[in-house]
């Protein structure tokens, strides 16, 4: 599903997290839906015994203050 199917339809990936658990006025990303950032395709992908089908993942990783890396620094 693209982002704007997900616009249209307000579907999210299964494991997105609840807005209900993000503070208020925080800065985040949509790594999944970037173009920005290494994917790695994963088939029956499984987090907390919940099975989310077979989507892509982030495979970039963040810096150890928690920042994405993006864009060419993504790749190495």
């Amino acid at each position: 599903m693209g982002p704007a199917t997900a616009l249209v339809t307000g579907s999210l990936d299964t494991d997105a997290p609840l807005a209900a658990t993000v503070p208020n006025n925080i800065l985040a990303w949509n790594k999944r839906g970037s173009g920005k950032n290494v994917k790695q395709y994963k088939i029956n992908y499984t987090t907390s015994g919940v099975n989310h089908g077979n989507v892509w993942v982030d495979h970039s990783g963040n810096k150890t203050d928690g920042a994405p890396y993006m864009g060419r620094k993504a790749q190495r």
